[in-house]
């Protein structure tokens, strides 16, 4: 693949390689995490729940070793719809981190708290099988259709560490 010029705001080194950012001089698991977080992000935004910031960084864990520490935030105001599109905005949402990373090539990792958030949500809403792998169906689809902003936003991210809400939509034109 050819590669093209840098990213508009993505860190020094990373290019769009196609569908791929490649990472040049970022540890794997900041930028595996830029993906997963990315794809929260823009899965939220299409389905019309706001975003209100997004932050990918580096922490001491408590054993000691380096770890990633990502973390979003949605606004509850879009709750007062039906309960079925909530239960499966929320489960999007939530399984787009791995579907993004998997898009990407990443190796697929389980980020435990997105699956337990969704198990939890599976059993609140009683969210059959069926209905599970429509909504993993239109996941991918949404974050194909999507994937120039998912890159975007993961650069930005990998750049600066945090994006509040005005800077998301600033990245993505909106």
């Amino acid at each position: 693949m050819a590669r093209q010029g840098p990213l508009p705001m993505a860190p020094a080194g990373a290019y769009l390689a196609g569908p791929r950012l490649l990472h040049m001089g970022k540890r794997d698991d900041e930028f595996r995490t830029a993906i997963h977080e990315a794809a929260h992000i823009i899965t939220a935004r299409e389905l019309n729940v706001p975003v209100l910031a997004a932050h990918v960084g580096i922490r001491r864990g408590w054993t000691k070793f380096s770890t990633v520490d990502a973390a979003w935030e949605h606004s509850g105001d879009y709750r007062s719809g039906d309960t079925r599109a909530i239960a499966g905005a929320e489960i999007m949402i939530t399984m787009a981190g791995g579907i993004g990373e998997e898009l990407h090539g990443e190796s697929g990792r389980v980020n435990e708290g997105d699956e337990m958030l969704i198990d939890s949500l599976r059993r609140e809403f009683s969210v059959p099988d069926i209905r599970m792998k429509k909504l993993e169906r239109r996941t991918r689809s949404l974050l194909l259709a999507n994937w120039g902003n998912v890159i975007r936003i993961a650069g930005a991210l990998l750049d600066r560490g945090t994006l509040m809400r005005s800077e998301i939509e600033t990245i993505l034109g909106r």
